[in-house]
């Protein structure tokens, strides 16, 4: 794949297709919307809110560890991750 950057111009695949900006454009959105539609329907890949039984157990988990929380199942518990931000202007 020789165009990997999410804000990178259409250029390079342009000239590398021989197509025109507005086609490159209309093949670059149909292939992202194979791609959402092939993501969404495979249940690995899928995004998805975990099931109420699993909710309860990391709400429980939560609670135990912090008593000021209650029914709360999604923390960030003061680990220092870094937190990565692109560098695409147009996102920001």
């Amino acid at each position: 794949m020789a165009w990997t950057r999410p804000c990178g111009s259409k250029i390079q695949l342009n000239m590398m297709f021989g197509m025109t900006a507005i086609n490159c454009a209309l093949y670059t959105k149909f292939g992202l919307r194979i791609l959402v539609h092939v993501l969404n329907s495979h249940e690995i890949a899928r995004v998805a809110t975990p099931s109420d039984d699993l909710l309860t157990e990391f709400a429980q988990s939560i609670e135990d560890r912090h008593n000021n929380l209650q029914k709360v199942w999604s923390t960030i518990d003061g680990l220092k991750f870094e937190i990565k931000i692109s560098d695409c202007q147009a996102l920001l």
